[in-house]
């Protein structure tokens, strides 16, 4: 790779990078593995958006009820996810979130659809949005969603809800 290639992959790395940062207020990176143990092909990235959708699915039902779409749409958190090949060869994406979400249910979820997930909240927007986008210039992609919905508020809020937000306080005993 010559010189000026590399400066063209490194612009165009800052460029997504700066454009990712600035989609939305990331409150969350997570990184969804595959397993391996009884798997009897390579996931491919079909797989993987396939096991996105369903994940985003399950998490718009568990706060707003089967009618989700109607009330959030596709889903209630804008989101942007890209896919990475690990040094072993296996495919696995990280993903920024911009909402509150059951991090406990996200695991579960995970763990009983493909694999692992690991979240962390968000404190260096800029280093996330750069990690995610680090791929771009090697084949990757990024696939970014803005919830047009992101004021909707669900009528009954859970407690990982409440804690999220901030709105979960102790009342005093009477």
């Amino acid at each position: 790779m010559d010189e000026l290639q590399r400066l063209d992959n490194s612009s165009l790395r800052r460029e997504w990078a700066e454009y990712v940062e600035h989609f939305a207020t990331w409150l969350s990176f997570w990184t969804l593995t595959f397993s391996e143990a009884d798997r009897t092909h390579e996931v491919t990235k079909d797989e993987c958006v396939f096991k996105w959708r369903r994940l985003v699915q399950a998490l718009n039902r568990q706060l707003y009820g089967n009618s989700y779409s109607r009330i959030v749409g596709h889903c209630y958190f804008s989101y942007a996810l890209s896919f990475e090949y690990q040094t072993r060869g296996a495919l696995h994406m990280h993903a920024l979130v911009d909402q509150p979400t059951n991090w406990e249910a996200v695991n579960g979820l995970w763990r009983h659809m493909a694999g692992i997930c690991k979240i962390v909240p968000v404190h260096d927007t800029h280093k996330v949005a750069s990690y995610l986008c680090k791929y771009i210039t090697k084949g990757g992609d990024v696939i970014l969603y803005r919830a047009p919905n992101s004021s909707k508020v669900p009528s009954f809020k859970p407690a990982w809800y409440l804690e999220a937000t901030g709105k979960l306080e102790a009342q005093p005993a009477e």
